[in-house]
C-alpha cells in the first residue's frame, strides 16, 4: 500500500511539501499509533482540567519526599468515596485534575519515607484551581511535621475562618483542638457544609449518644448533604448500643499472653471490669504501659 499526501506549509516557507509513505501489510504502525495516541492523551488529562472542573497543583519544597505517591481522596456528598493518585516528581511537583458536583472534604495523603508513616492533611475540594505547598516545620512545642498551605480554594478559606482554627492539623506529629472554639462554631454555622466533619473528627467518638442526636438534629442545609452527615447518620444505631446504662456488646479477642478473654465471662460475678482500649501507634497509650 502507498499513501501520498500533498500541502503547503503556512511557517515561513510557501514551498509544496509531498510526503511517500510505504507501509507492509503488518499491523505494528497501528498499534504504535494506538500507544502513542494513549500516552499523548494522559499526559493531557494530568496538565488541563475542564472549564467546570479542579485543577490541584502541588509543590513539595523538601527532596525527602521527591519521588513518593500522593493519594488524593475525595469525600463525595452522595457518600461515597474517590481516590487518585500520582508519583511526585525530581523537583517537587504534582498535580491533580477532575470535577466534582459540589464542594467536598478532601485528604492529601504522602508517606514520609524517613518515618515510613503517611501525612495526611484535608482540605476543601472545589472546581478551581488550587495550591497546595508542602513545606518542613518545627512546631513550638518542639517536634518536627510538614506545613500545608492552600490557596484558590474559597471553601477552605472559609472554613478556617469561620471556625478559627478549632482543629488544626500538623502531618506528621500531632492534631489539636479546642473545644471552645469548635461548640461556638458549631452553634454558629450547623448549616454549614465543613460543620459535620468538624465535629467527626474532634468530638463524635467521646460524644454520649444523646449528645450526638441532638448535634445530628442540630444540623441543616449543606451540612445534610456532607460526607460526614451521612457516615455518621448510618451509625446511630451504632452509637445508641454504647449508650450508657446500656448493655455492653460482648467480644471476644486475645490478651498479651495469647490466651483468649471474653468479656462477659470474665466481667461475671465481678463488681466491676475496667477496660482500657488503646492503639499500638498511639504514643500516650504506649507510655502508660511503661
Amino acid at each position: 500500500m502507498q499513501i501520498k499526501i500533498k500541502g503547503s506549509t503556512k511557517l515561513h516557507s510557501r514551498k509544496k511539501m509531498s510526503i511517500n509513505i510505504k507501509t507492509t501489510p503488518s499491523r505494528k504502525p497501528c498499534i504504535i499509533l494506538t500507544i502513542l495516541l494513549f500516552c499523548l492523551s494522559s499526559c493531557n488529562i494530568r496538565t488541563s482540567k475542564s472549564e467546570n472542573g479542579y485543577m490541584v497543583h502541588g509543590m513539595v519544597k523538601t527532596e525527602i519526599l521527591y519521588g513518593e505517591k500522593a493519594v488524593l481522596t475525595i469525600y463525595n456528598s452522595d457518600g461515597t468515596l474517590s481516590k487518585d493518585s500520582t508519583t511526585i516528581d525530581d523537583e517537587g511537583r504534582f498535580s491533580f485534575v477532575g470535577e466534582i458536583s459540589k464542594t467536598c472534604l478532601s485528604e492529601l495523603e504522602i508517606k514520609n519515607p524517613t518515618t515510613h508513616l503517611n501525612l495526611n492533611y484535608h482540605f476543601f475540594l472545589e472546581n478551581n484551581d488550587i495550591t497546595v505547598t508542602i513545606t518542613p516545620a518545627k512546631h513550638e512545642y518542639g517536634g518536627d511535621y510538614f506545613r500545608f498551605k492552600i490557596r484558590g480554594s474559597n471553601a477552605d478559606k472559609r472554613y478556617r475562618r469561620e471556625s478559627k482554627d478549632a482543629y488544626i492539623e500538623y502531618p506528621g506529629f500531632v492534631d489539636e483542638s479546642f473545644e471552645d472554639l469548635i461548640d461556638e462554631c458549631l452553634a454558629k454555622h450547623p448549616n454549614a457544609f465543613y460543620a459535620p466533619y468538624l465535629y467527626f473528627q474532634t468530638k463524635y467518638s467521646n460524644s454520649d449518644y444523646p449528645d450526638f442526636v441532638k448535634q445530628m438534629k442540630a444540623f441543616t442545609g449543606d451540612a445534610l448533604e456532607s460526607y460526614h452527615y451521612k457516615l455518621m447518620s448510618g451509625k446511630c444505631d451504632e452509637k445508641s448500643r454504647l449508650a450508657i446504662h446500656n448493655k455492653i456488646p460482648n467480644f471476644t479477642m486475645r490478651n498479651e499472653h495469647g490466651d483468649t478473654v471474653n468479656l462477659l465471662k470474665t466481667a461475671a460475678g465481678q463488681q466491676y471490669v475496667l477496660i482500657d482500649f488503646w492503639a499500638s501507634w498511639c504514643g500516650p497509650c504506649r507510655h502508660e504501659f511503661e
